[in-house]
């Protein structure tokens, strides 16, 4: 996505024989929001309508979303107010969450009750609307909208003219697009980074897929996990209830208990897993994991598994998993991406019991139907398999890192603290 800078060259002048030093605070006001923004108000009657297309905001600043479309029959409401695009919204319930947004064009004319207020600019020549909802869906600004909440826990609502009366800092017009350009720039590598972890997981998907065909094409042998873990005692129920208590868990506890919980795109996350004393990791040592061991969930999300690496190993296995020991523990290399596969995740959902909550036994997950590739085929799969995965960890670290940039990039900004010079205008109309 190519984004059209703002020029600020012909609102703010400047030339070489009088340069002007700019500082990000000079110029810039304290003022109520008030002083940019009022309260947009289009009501329209629900009788009049055969349904009713809600729009709703997402927490944390995510934005504006639409909801499904209800029939006006079975709304209560016998009024509702109508968006329009370029309008700040927020849900005055959530406002502390950051429930706020900016009514994109595709929303255009949705549906709001009345805990969605809505606000207009005054004067464009004063604020630039992108700027406004840069600054109402940023932390700093959440945290005094919760200030200004009232009401019981679980229902504290910020009403209109609190909203309108929160203090904001107002730089310049020319400086507040300047700012908008710089975190839409990132916001754009932010999103070539995600479009990056989205294709390296389409192509792992495809690799799982591709090589159950590939099975089939040149003749594989097929069998069934336990084949592939060519060991009898292969697959371990981890311990029960009655053999690891609630307090048998120590907040500095030497060893690692693994949840399914703690497991993440198929690898073991040690922070915030519960763990327990040497001595109780010693009485189940039974439990205890190696490198190349697979640990599997056995109820709830029954596709959910890890391999347990070097990091993680000697950690236990926790009550709600299964431990897998393959026979060599290079196999759970290339196990994974079969394993991973959307036909192992089908196959498994549509053989575990229980009518509330997916279960695994031990004989549903020793007969998961797995193809046994060549010897010589088994270390080239667990290759490209690595080199997908670390491709798409690359791109995610990158997304965080860029996360990261934006938020504290957008926190100096939005202060004041740092200066952006006259020059970059030009540089971004060279850019563009």
């Amino acid at each position: 996505m190519t984004r059209a800078p703002h020029s600020a060259k012909q609102s703010a002048p400047s030339t070489p024989s009088s340069p002007r030093q700019v500082s990000m605070r000079e110029g810039w006001e304290q003022a109520p929001l008030a002083r940019v923004l009022r309260q947009h108000r289009n009501s329209v009657t629900v009788g009049s309508l055969e349904s009713v297309d809600y729009a709703g905001v997402r927490l944390e600043g995510k934005g504006v979303y639409r909801r499904d479309a209800v029939p006006a029959a079975e709304v209560r409401a016998s009024s509702l107010h109508q968006l329009r695009s370029g309008t700040i919204v927020y849900n005055r319930m959530w406002a502390s969450r950051g429930a706020f947004g900016l009514v994109p064009d595709a929303l255009d004319g949705t549906l709001v009750s009345n805990d969605f207020p809505a606000f207009e600019l005054i004067d464009d020549h004063a604020a630039d609307v992108s700027f406004l909802e840069l600054m109402v869906t940023s932390p700093q600004f959440w945290a005094k909208a919760s200030e200004l909440s009232s009401g019981s826990t679980g229902r504290r609502r910020l009403k209109e003219q609190e909203f309108l009366g929160l203090p904001v800092a107002l730089p310049p017009l020319v400086e507040q697009r300047r700012i908008v350009d710089l975190i839409g720039a990132v916001d754009d590598a932010i999103e070539k980074a995600e479009a990056s972890v989205a294709a390296a997981g389409r192509a792992m998907c495809e690799f799982g897929s591709g090589l159950i065909a590939r099975s089939v094409n040149e003749g594989w042998a097929t069998g069934t996990l336990q084949d592939a873990l060519l060991r009898d005692d292969a697959i371990r129920t981890g311990p029960f209830g009655s053999q690891l208590h609630q307090s048998d868990y120590v907040p500095d506890g030497p060893v690692a208990v693994i949840m399914p919980a703690d497991m993440r795109d198929n690898r073991i996350d040690l922070d915030g897993a519960a763990r327990v004393s040497a001595a109780d990791a010693e009485r189940l040592s039974r439990h205890s994991t190696e490198a190349g061991d697979i640990l599997w969930s056995r109820r709830g999300d029954v596709t959910r598994f890890a391999l347990v690496d070097r990091a993680a190993a000697g950690s236990l296995c926790g009550t709600g998993c299964f431990l897998l020991r393959p026979s060599d523990p290079t196999d759970s290399s290339w196990l994974e991406p079969i394993l991973s596969s959307p036909a192992t995740g089908k196959w498994l959902e549509s053989n575990a019991v229980g009518a509330t909550m997916l279960n695994l036994n031990r004989s549903i997950l020793a007969g998961v139907p797995v193809p046994l590739p060549p010897s010589s085929q088994r270390p080239v799969i667990a290759g490209a398999w690595a080199a997908m995965r670390d491709a798409e960890s690359k791109a995610s670290a990158m997304s965080d890192s860029l996360r990261s940039l934006r938020s504290k990039m957008l926190s100096a900004l939005l202060s004041g603290e740092h200066a952006i010079p006259d020059s970059y205008d030009e540089v971004m109309e060279v850019a563009a």
